[in-house]
C-alpha cells in the first residue's frame, strides 16, 4: 500500500482521481499514450513514489554515473499506462502544487521522448547566458507556449500531440488547460474543478499566464 510509504498525506485538497484520469485521457487519439513529467525536486517523497510505481519512467537527466542524491531531485518522464497507487498519490498530493505537466504522444519509446526534451533543457537568455529551462513547471509552460512563434512551437511539439497543464484559481480550483501546436488552448474540465483546496489564496488561471508571460519571452527567439 502506498500509504505505508507515505503516511503523512499533507494535502488538504480533495482530488477526484477517477475524473482527473478520464479528463487527461480524453485528449488521446487511438494511437497515443498519456505521459507525465514530474519534478522530484518539489518534494522529498516524489522519488520514492516513482520507484514504487509500476509505470515505465526515466530520468530526464543523464542517469549514467549520477549519484542517488541527484536522481532524487531530478525531473522524470512517466508513461501513464495505469493509475496505480503511487501515481494516485502523486496526483492527490501534487496536482494543485505545480508538481507536474502531462502530454500525449504516439511515440512508444520513452527514450526517444527523453532525447526530444533534453534538447530544451538548456536555453540562452537575451544576454547570452545559459540557464535551465523549467518547461515542465505548469507555471512556466503556458507562458512559453503563448510567447512562442509557430516555428518554435513546431519544434517543441515534435512527437507531441497536446500538452495538458494543471492550473489553479481561488474560485475554480484545479483545471486542466490543453495546448495544441497551432496555439489553440481550451479547458478540459469547464463544468467543475477536479481538485479544490479549502484554505489557500490562488491566482486565477489568467493571472498565472500573464505573470509568467514576460519572463518566458526570454526563452524564445534565442
Amino acid at each position: 500500500m502506498i500509504n505505508s510509504y507515505f503516511p503523512d498525506i499533507r494535502s488538504n485538497t480533495r482530488v477526484n482521481l477517477s475524473e482527473c484520469y478520464q479528463i487527461l485521457k480524453s485528449g488521446l487519439n487511438a494511437y497515443e499514450q498519456l505521459y507525465m513529467i514530474i519534478d522530484a525536486a518539489n518534494d522529498e517523497r516524489i522519488y520514492p513514489a516513482l520507484q514504487a510505481s509500476t509505470n515505465i519512467r526515466c530520468c530526464l537527466f543523464s542517469e549514467d554515473n549520477v549519484p542517488e542524491e541527484i536522481k532524487s531531485v531530478a525531473p522524470y518522464l512517466v508513461k501513464l499506462k495505469n493509475m496505480d497507487e503511487a501515481m494516485a498519490w502523486c496526483l492527490r498530493e501534487g496536482l494543485h502544487r505545480n508538481w507536474m505537466i502531462f502530454f500525449t504522444s504516439e511515440q512508444q519509446h520513452i527514450t526517444e521522448l527523453k532525447l526530444h526534451f533534453k534538447r530544451f533543457s538548456i536555453v540562452l537568455t537575451p544576454d547570452g547566458k545559459e540557464c535551465l529551462f523549467r518547461y515542465h513547471d505548469p507555471r512556466v509552460l503556458p507562458a512559453f507556449l503563448i510567447a512562442s512563434t509557430p516555428q518554435e512551437r513546431q519544434k517543441f511539439f515534435q512527437h507531441i500531440g497536446v500538452f495538458q497543464v494543471p492550473l489553479h484559481s481561488a474560485t475554480e480550483g484545479t483545471q486542466i488547460l490543453q495546448f495544441a501546436e497551432d496555439g489553440q488552448q481550451h479547458l478540459l474540465n469547464t463544468r467543475k474543478s477536479i481538485a479544490r483546496k479549502d484554505q489557500q489564496s490562488w491566482f486565477s488561471v489568467n493571472n498565472i499566464v500573464e505573470i509568467n508571460a514576460e519572463s518566458a519571452t526570454e526563452f524564445t527567439h534565442s
